[in-house]
């Protein structure tokens, strides 16, 4: 699938930048993957449960990508996995890869490079047992 003749050469404003500036500190919607399905979460907390069943691509979401972060995002969770706590934001990330963010309830460290969670073997991984990047 290949993209109209009118979007091929559009070069991205900051889409993603124009239309989060005024929305406050509410949870934006997104796009869950909890339980191996596909559920929309709007900023109220509403679910939709979406996605198609393809014998060979399996279980699917439609979707379309309008911008992106150039940067690499982190993100740490200081506690463990809660079902039940639905929408609790993390202690601390960063959306450039280089610091926390203004908004991180805990932040870290005051740069990515010097943060302890971001070192190998700072967390366990709870699938193969070897050490990972708590924040990741």
């Amino acid at each position: 699938m290949s993209l109209p003749a009118f979007l091929q050469n559009y070069q991205s404003r900051g889409l993603s930048a124009q239309v989060s500036a005024n929305l406050g500190t509410a949870s934006p919607p997104y796009l869950s993957i909890e339980g191996n399905r596909f559920t929309l979460i709007d900023s109220g907390g509403n679910t939709q449960a979406i996605g198609a069943m393809d014998p060979q691509l399996g279980l699917y979401a439609e979707v379309v990508i309008i911008d992106a972060n150039e940067h690499k995002s982190k993100i740490y969770y200081d506690k463990p996995f809660d079902p039940n706590a639905a929408g609790e934001p993390p202690a601390c990330w960063s959306d450039n890869g280089v610091g926390p963010s203004r908004q991180a309830a805990r932040p870290q460290a005051s740069t990515c490079a010097d943060c302890p969670q971001a070192v190998w073997g700072s967390k366990v991984s709870t699938v193969s047992g070897k050490g990972v990047q708590a924040c990741a």
